[in-house]
């Protein structure tokens, strides 16, 4: 386990920082645009606490420090799941769930309450926002563990595969269609252009995107090199 969670930490660490990265090259521009917008809408009086260059290197660490904390969970989960996870190479088995990770955690919550950059918003409703973006959050994660468990289920009592697959996509998706529906929007007042609204939420994607493609990459790279590690002692003793 101790093994796995290095992996994670590492491959998280560097998913992050490469995260934080790219939303300080294509985001700073975007939320500098936003917080112009922000600026100039009536009665407006915004209070800069920290510079943007603050801000910037609190960006950074604080995507870092993202990365390395869902690398660690990352890590753990391969660990208990390893020997459920399909067939294939640990490089397989790793990006398969960085992408299961994505979508479940990320994605499908993402498209019921997007991100917002400055500008947009009530800051009055921000708790009950994150309210409802957690629950959309946990109940993505229900709805993938169950489409697993169900499909594993399934494969147990012999239904064909493509039977099973339908039967459980059709109902991870009924799941996720009810949350989208049952779970409230929120009213949001919008002070910036929908090109600006769009752009953000664009790069807030890609950001993320990128962080979990990376840390499957990472994860699964290094897995396969402490593989060969363990490999070579084996052969060593056999050839002497």
């Amino acid at each position: 386990m101790a093994s796995f969670l290095r992996r994670g930490l590492i491959a998280g660490l560097v998913a992050g920082l490469a995260a934080g990265v790219f939303y300080m090259l294509a985001g700073e521009p975007v939320v500098q645009q936003a917080v112009g917008f922000e600026s100039a809408a009536p009665g407006a009086h915004a209070m800069e606490v920290f510079s943007r260059g603050t801000q910037r290197l609190g960006l950074l660490a604080g995507v870092g420090l993202y990365g390395t904390a869902m690398g660690g969970v990352f890590g753990f989960l391969y660990a208990l799941l390893e020997a459920r996870l399909a067939a294939g190479s640990a490089w397989d088995r790793s990006l398969r769930l960085a992408a299961s990770a994505f979508a479940s955690a990320w994605l499908v919550p993402f498209l019921k309450y997007p991100s917002n950059p400055p500008g947009v918003g009530d800051p009055s409703t921000g708790p009950e926002r994150t309210r409802l973006y957690l629950a959309m959050v946990a109940l993505s994660i229900g709805a993938s563990a169950g489409a697993w468990l169900l499909a594993r289920h399934l494969a147990g009592r012999g239904v064909p595969r493509a039977p099973r697959q339908l039967l459980v996509g059709a109902g991870y998706l009924l799941v996720v269609f009810a949350a989208y529906t049952l779970l409230p929007e929120v009213q949001q007042d919008v002070t910036v252009p929908a090109a600006v609204l769009w752009d953000a939420r664009k790069v807030s994607a890609g950001g993320q995107a990128l962080l979990w493609l990376l840390l499957g990459v990472s994860f699964g790279w290094l897995s396969l090199w402490a593989e060969r590690g363990l490999q070579r002692p084996r052969r060593v003793r056999a050839d002497g």
